[in-house]
């Protein structure tokens, strides 16, 4: 159903991980080019109903539409550290490997050789910033593809919760509700909140946008 509503231009399949160290659920593209969405053990014991299920898929649905795939993350990593690289003197960009092909890939970023660090260190942050955002694109996108085909978002919230406490267990504290370090997905307490209100959006567009207009009313100066 989900798959159906959300009309990717590929084959999806689900699949059980036992990838070693993953935790959650992930997407990504078989050799055929049909998409794939890998869930974790520890993520299927924590959903106990088909509302949580459909939260969880439609979210790497959102990640498969967008295209949030390795090689597109790689090539934003190589925009930003272009950028930074601009930014540089003639000295600092011949010693940084910035007029050679040594630069930073994806994977640098979250583990960075000696020479790669001041460059990873300058754009990490807006490098995580922007895949939370594609997180978050992907958390409102589920909840579409959720109110297209009669899931209830709110029940399905609670999945974000309970998934916390795995995380929180599994990591040894390093994880959980609230955003850990290095992190770039949404706080867990966040996403539960986004979910389930998301339904209300739907319902009433306007409404988040009256918020902010009253918000706005209420702090302006006389």
């Amino acid at each position: 159903e989900l798959c159906q509503a959300a009309s990717l231009p590929v084959q999806v399949r689900l699949e059980k991980s036992f990838k070693e160290g993953m935790l959650g659920a992930g997407m990504g593209y078989k050799k055929n080019g049909d998409g794939v969405i890998l869930i974790d053990k520890k993520l299927l014991e924590a959903a106990d109903n088909r509302d949580e299920y459909a939260l969880i898929i439609g979210h790497e649905l959102g990640h498969l539409k967008y295209e949030h795939n390795a090689q597109e993350q790689g090539a934003l990593v190589k925009k930003l550290v272009k950028e930074w690289c601009a930014q540089q003197s003639e000295e600092n960009r011949d010693a940084d490997f910035c007029l050679s092909d040594d630069w930073p890939q994806y994977r640098d970023v979250f583990y960075p050789s000696p020479k790669h660090e001041s460059c990873v260190e300058a754009i990490k942050e807006k490098f995580f910033n922007i895949l939370e955002e594609r997180e978050a694109l992907a958390d409102d996108y589920a909840c579409q593809l959720m109110n297209k085909t009669g899931y209830d978002s709110q029940k399905a919230a609670t999945v974000n919760i309970d998934f916390g406490h795995v995380a929180f267990e599994e990591t040894g504290g390093r994880h959980g509700h609230l955003k850990g370090e290095g992190e770039y997905h949404p706080a867990l307490t966040e996403r539960f909140w986004r979910a389930f209100t998301c339904g209300d959006k739907l319902s009433n567009p306007s409404s988040s946008k009256a918020r902010k207009t009253r918000k706005k009313a209420k702090t302006r100066k006389p």
